[in-house]
């Protein structure tokens, strides 16, 4: 699907490179990944949830340690990167009440949703 336009893509990648790109993936897969990011924020507002979350990849990360024979450092890295992006999500919802939650992630899905109108209108054949 991309092999031609990724040869002519230079990094860093320029905004309109990276539009191309979007404009080239079939609009209703991202639409559906659109739809998993909404999912993934209002998984991200569950504050209770991040917090047992964390606690577990806390724990994981200890027991990964502990055992070097087993996982290397890119394996702890990886788990680890992941906790740092739940333990942002979790220092930018902890203080907010439901209402803001939600006003964030429909602004969100909304900016997500005009961009793709946006892409798809300056592209439309691709």
């Amino acid at each position: 699907m991309f092999p031609k336009l990724f040869q002519k893509i230079k990094t860093p990648i320029s905004t309109d490179d990276f539009d191309k790109l979007i404009s080239r993936l079939p609009r209703n897969l991202v639409q559906e990944f659109i739809k998993s990011s909404d999912e993934l924020f209002h998984m991200l507002t569950d504050i209770p949830l991040l917090e047992r979350s964390l606690k577990i990849i806390e724990e994981l990360v200890e027991k990964m340690k502990s055992k070097p024979d087993i996982y290397d450092q890119s394996d702890i890295e990886g788990i680890t990167t992941g906790y740092d992006i739940l333990k942002g999500g979790y220092h930018l919802f902890c203080d907010m009440n439901s209402d803001e939650k939600l006003e964030i992630i429909e602004f969100v899905k909304e900016v997500e949703n005009r961009n793709l109108e946006r892409i798809y209108s300056i592209y439309p054949n691709n």
